[in-house]
């Protein structure tokens, strides 16, 4: 896949500009494979999962980090 190393680049873009919200990428990501008519794109997901990985961890770990802050205001 002559764009897999974009893919992050892009992603987080859209991510940074507000076009995606990060449950819904969130959600993209976690979505299983159906099979059916996708099943040939199976090597190219599979790709396109492990580039874009990194900014999904950091995705998720801002995340967690967001929810210990709101935690952290309760106690005020």
């Amino acid at each position: 896949m002559w764009a897999a190393p974009l893919s992050k680049v892009f992603l987080h873009l859209l991510y940074d500009k507000e076009i995606l919200e990060e449950t819904v990428i969130l959600q993209w990501y976690s979505r299983k494979s159906t099979g059916g008519e996708d099943s040939g794109l199976e090597p190219q997901r599979k790709q396109l999962r492990q580039q874009i990985s990194p900014f999904i961890t950091w995705l998720q770990e801002a995340e967690e980090e967001s929810d210990d802050d709101d935690d952290d205001d309760d106690d005020e």
